[in-house]
């Protein structure tokens, strides 16, 4: 299942949300996407929490382009994990969409359905 996660330092920071986002990352194909201002220090707690996983960040505006989606593809199906850095205001439904995930979710202090 591919899922579209959206995450912020304040959802890293909380104790339940560090084992949600490793059991997702488990269970799960997962891109994550935070806002390009919180990148470099969500990138190092999502570094901390997956050592395993070799993350790719990519930077993307509000319009989505057929080869971002492709190069998107090929990063999922290479095994890694996207983090998408947005700037201006694409809305995680429309990642979502663009992707064809099942699910998108908020990561917040609380514990994620899973």
């Amino acid at each position: 299942m591919l899922a579209v996660l959206t995450i912020s330092p304040q959802s890293l920071a909380q104790p339940p949300s560090s084992p949600t986002l490793t059991t997702m990352a488990a269970d799960h194909e997962l891109v994550l996407v935070c806002d390009y201002d919180t990148a470099p220090s969500l990138i190092r707690a999502i570094r901390t929490l997956l050592p395993r996983h070799r993350l790719v960040a990519l930077l993307i505006d509000p319009d989505l382009l057929r080869h971002e989606h492709d190069l998107l593809e090929e990063i999922l199906n290479d095994g890694h994990l996207p983090v998408i850095l947005t700037t201006g205001e694409p809305s995680v439904v429309q990642l979502s969409q663009w992707l064809n995930a099942q699910t998108d979710l908020v990561l917040t202090a609380e514990p994620v359905p899973l």
